[in-house]
């Protein structure tokens, strides 16, 4: 492994462990609801991330692929499936997010009130 790689998997992990600290602050300071709910989602994303690069990393700088066999990749992909699995749902509690708050409808309705009384 060349060591350019080996710097950038470790800021890699570096990055994704500090998200996860600071994602989980920021969740300590939530209260229960579907916005807790959503960071937890992204939280786990951010670990499963954070593991399939941690996994990467070491992989290659022990030469596992070259040294036991091709099947050492495919913690990897089950790493990367999980994670987009994660985002996924997490998207989809964004999704509920933004149905009970309704931001956008919201506005919308306050535009066309405030335009009328013109």
């Amino acid at each position: 492994m060349e060591s350019f790689e080996l710097v950038l998997g470790i800021f890699a992990v570096l990055f994704g462990i500090t998200a996860l600290i600071v994602s989980y602050l920021a969740l300590k300071k939530l209260t229960s609801g579907l916005l807790a709910t959503y960071v937890q989602w992204v939280i786990f994303s951010i670990f499963v991330f954070t593991l399939h690069d941690l996994w990467h990393t070491l992989r290659e700088a022990m030469e596992w692929k070259e040294n036991i066999g091709t099947f050492m990749e495919y913690p990897e992909y089950i790493l990367s499936i999980i994670a987009f699995m994660l985002i996924a749902s997490a998207s989809f509690h964004l999704f509920k997010l933004a149905n009970v708050f309704g931001f956008k409808a919201k506005v919308e309705n306050e535009t066309i009130k405030n335009s009328h009384r013109y």
